[in-house]
């Protein structure tokens, strides 16, 4: 029997320091925000127990999801289905907690989107012939309806991608009517009574962005358009909030002073 060697020595080597590592490069920020926006304010109303069926509510729903409560209510007025005056109501209370509960501004409101589901079923009986009987079963659904207040901002924005709504048209063309703007005001937001003038003011924005291109140039600055035209877009809807905040308080003024002046006037009789 062959006697035990020892075992042989291992060596241990040390490994090469690692190479440094390059730094990853840093993200577009104009893509990426690491802040939240934050959520618009909304406002629900509900109807439960609606004697129909999901399958007939379904499109009346899609309809009116994501437009202004005046153009949801004017599609449901002029739509001869009967859930639709069901969901016209549900609109209007939703409009209504907004505005009294809450100090909703009624202009602004949106239809974030519309909920539709079954609710408890009422069992009932059917006749046959011959005094036999059956089972059926009456469908009862429930909707609910969800407004956001958007934004001026978001409004204008929307308005110089070609979103503006016509309820939104007609209720600046009141305002202006109805309020004693001056001529350079109604001169500058009469482009979007029109759908004309709301192309001709997308086409004016596209050449702010071509001029800011080429000044950019000259300096030997290179900066995408997208950037520039959110940059623009952003100008113009702050100079639009300014503008809408500022009539909305004169409205507020005016209608203070129409209140004190029938108030002095009963007092006076």
């Amino acid at each position: 029997m062959d006697s035990l060697q020892p075992p042989a020595q291992v060596s241990f080597k040390l490994a090469p320091p690692a190479p440094e590592l390059e730094p990853l490069p840093v993200p577009n920020t104009r893509y990426l925000s690491l802040e939240k926006p934050t959520p618009n304010p909304i406002v629900k109303a509900t109807r439960k127990y609606m004697k129909t069926s999901v399958k007939k509510i379904v499109p009346l729903m899609k309809l009116v999801s994501g437009k202004h409560v005046v153009d949801a209510m004017t599609a449901m007025s002029s739509s001869i289905k009967k859930p639709a005056y069901w969901i016209k109501k549900v609109i209007e209370k939703a409009i209504r907690n907004g505005v009294k509960t809450k100090g909703f501004d009624r202009e602004r409101l949106y239809v974030k989107y519309a909920v539709t589901g079954k609710n408890k079923y009422i069992p009932g009986i059917r006749y046959h012939a011959k005094g036999r009987t059956g089972r059926v079963t009456r469908p009862r659904t429930q909707i609910t309806i969800v407004l956001e207040e958007k934004t001026p901002q978001q409004i204008y924005k929307e308005i110089m991608h070609g979103k503006f709504s016509p309820g939104m048209s007609n209720l600046l063309r009141n305002h202006m009517l109805t309020n004693d703007l001056d001529y350079q005001t109604v001169r500058k937001y009469q482009h979007m009574l029109t759908a004309k003038g709301r192309q001709q003011q997308k086409l004016m924005l596209k050449r702010k962005v071509a001029e800011t291109r080429v000044q950019n140039k000259k300096q030997d600055l290179v900066i995408a358009d997208e950037y520039l035209k959110e940059q623009i877009l952003e100008e113009d809807a702050e100079a639009f909030a300014q503008n809408y905040w500022n009539n909305k308080r004169l409205q507020v003024e005016r209608e203070i002073a129409e209140r004190q002046e029938i108030y002095l006037k009963n007092e006076g009789t």
